[in-house]
């Protein structure tokens, strides 16, 4: 059995996951539709720091899932409710175990780049937000190598906001 990986990020026109304090400052469309599309999967992977954001967010705090992952070498012990991992691997064992057969990487660029180096990515979903913020968290680190990816479809709202979606 195969796990779909759709990496979904929300960026700024200039291509930033969030500006230079770890602000996301995103419309209430653009973190309506990633929740939703979010729940819709139900298996959700993070990293550290998005855990430490999720956690503490009360949008997320009422919202539940079959499966919630944290992939960190850092972290001693998650909350109640999520599982801990060391790798982009185990991570997806962990999920294949529990019979999922798709999961969302929800950030950021750390662990979305060690999704991407392993080749275990299968789409990108971006929701491009009409900001510019100047400077802050890239998508993925620099170190990254060039990834050919093949389009899928784009959508724009009333209010700018244009969702991408790309395979890989």
């Amino acid at each position: 059995m195969s796990l779909k990986i759709t990496l979904y990020y929300t960026t700024s026109l200039d291509g930033f996951i969030a500006d230079d304090e770890n602000n996301t400052p995103w419309s209430k469309t653009s973190w309506e539709a990633y929740l939703l599309f979010c729940v819709q999967v139900q298996n959700l992977i993070m990293g550290r720091k998005t855990y430490e954001l999720f956690i503490s967010d009360p949008t997320t705090c009422g919202l539940t899932f079959e499966n919630l992952i944290v992939v960190s070498k850092e972290l001693a012990r998650p909350r109640n409710g999520f599982v801990l991992a060391a790798s982009p691997t185990e991570a997806i064992s962990k999920l294949l175990s529990c019979g999922a057969t798709q999961a969302v990487l929800i950030g950021g660029s750390q662990v979305a780049s060690a999704f991407l180096t392993a080749g275990l990515i299968s789409e990108v979903r971006i929701d491009v937000e009409p900001i510019i913020l100047g400077s802050g968290t890239k998508m993925f680190l620099p170190e990254v190598s060039p990834t050919r990816l093949e389009f899928l479809s784009s959508e724009c709202d009333q209010h700018g906001r244009t969702t991408l979606r790309y395979k890989i």
